[in-house]
């Protein structure tokens, strides 16, 4: 029967597909004064700029209850315009439900180029977002800069999430996970640690290169009643190498649940 689950686990997880569906369900346009407020600064065709001032940027409250599989994500790019210096600052405050659920303090000498801030809610389906950004610049020749699209919230959908799994046998551990995959990925780095912190390379296994959700799996022999934790890193044909999903633990107890 044991070898029947093994067979199972490849017909079911190998050639299942589906597109991903994020969205972006906010985005500031300064030529539409109905999604955002501003205090001070100056607006322009495509963009806002505070130089040689002190100004405040809101954005709207939007209630994020978007129907389907999604969570959420702000995001904020920020530019200059000129060399700004320590002197020029900025504090990027993220509200969730009218409290701060995250700040950022920006120095006008860390803005060598554009830099985008992103905070991800975690466990709530319903949150009301809002962004709000206070900046000060203390010299005309510069300036901090919000175009439009800058500030944006985005549903992201879940679909897309790797849901890393460790199916445990008797003497092998099938890992398998999920990932949207493009033109640029290689291949997978599986890699088991015995402890949780020390990883070593188990296998790899090759990206399927066409820009959609595709299923993984790697089966890796280890022995009976060894727990061992497994993580998932992502290799670009650029070198670029990140993890993808979280470390996950498989040990003797999790037998029972490969049923």
């Amino acid at each position: 029967m044991k070898s029947l689950r093994y067979i199972f686990l490849f017909i079911i997880f190998a050639p299942m597909f589906v597109k991903a569906g994020d969205k972006t369900i906010y985005s500031v346009d300064f030529k539409k004064a109905e999604t955002f407020k501003v205090s001070g600064g100056v607006i322009n065709a495509d963009y806002w700029e505070v130089r040689n001032d002190s100004a405040i940027f809101t954005s709207n409250n939007r209630l994020c209850n978007e129907k389907g599989n999604y969570r959420y994500q702000v995001e904020v790019t920020l530019a200059a315009d000129g060399k700004l210096n320590a002197d020029d600052q900025c504090i990027i405050y993220i509200m969730q439900n009218e409290a701060i659920a995250k700040s950022f303090v920006v120095k006008g000498s860390d803005m060598t180029e554009s830099k985008k801030f992103k905070y991800e809610v975690e466990g709530e389906k319903s949150p009301v977002l809002k962004v709000n950004i206070v900046l000060k610049s203390l010299g005309v020749d510069r300036a901090w800069r919000l175009t439009d699209n800058a500030v944006s919230i985005i549903a992201i959908s879940k679909d897309d999430d790797p849901e890393l799994k460790v199916i445990q046998h008797a003497n092998t551990s099938s890992v398998v996970w999920k990932c949207k995959t493009t033109d640029n990925h290689n291949y997978f780095i599986v890699e088991r640690s015995a402890n949780g912190t020390d990883f070593s390379e188990a296998g790899l296994v090759k990206a399927n290169r066409n820009n959609q959700i595709n299923y993984y799996s790697f089966v890796d022999r280890t022995d009976a009643g060894t727990t061992n934790y497994y993580r998932i890193k992502l290799k670009s044909f650029n070198g670029d190498e990140m993890q993808y999903g979280e470390i996950v633990k498989a040990g003797k107890e999790d037998v029972a649940n490969s049923r």
